[in-house]
């Protein structure tokens, strides 16, 4: 309680915040669209964003060291895991969508994986003509 007195008149709660995930303004501890905390909003990371992340790492060293370190392994294993990374972002965006959440996260990372994806495709196919 402290200087306010009681927890009703804390003025942490009263205060409206811009939600970054999400977008929509809010009072309290926690985004009322999304369930973050307002405190971790700038690094928010969720658990199935880091296993997706950790998945694709592996299976691009494994890939690029199991096909010979040249520069078409390098491009086929890029798009495996490109691949993987947006494919398990967009099972995480279908997820947040049944759960009637908004994070705009998966779908930045599902993006620029997909941009990946498509930049390693044409590098690879450029290193294959030639």
């Amino acid at each position: 309680m402290g200087l306010f007195g009681s927890p009703d008149l804390y003025p942490y709660d009263q205060i409206e915040k811009k939600c970054v995930a999400c977008g929509k303004m809010g009072t309290g501890k926690f985004c009322s669209e999304c369930g973050v905390p307002y405190k971790r909003h700038a690094k928010y990371f969720s658990t199935a964003a880091t296993i997706v992340i950790t998945m694709s790492i592996v299976i691009f060293s494994l890939c690029f060291i199991a096909g010979g370190t040249n520069l078409a392994s390098l491009f086929l294993s890029a798009m495996i895991a490109a691949s993987v990374c947006f494919f398990g972002n967009l099972i995480n965006m279908i997820l947040c969508f049944f759960k009637k959440r908004r994070n705009r996260l998966y779908l930045i990372h599902a993006l620029l994986s997909l941009a990946i994806l498509f930049i390693a495709f044409l590098l690879y196919g450029l290193i294959c003509i030639n």
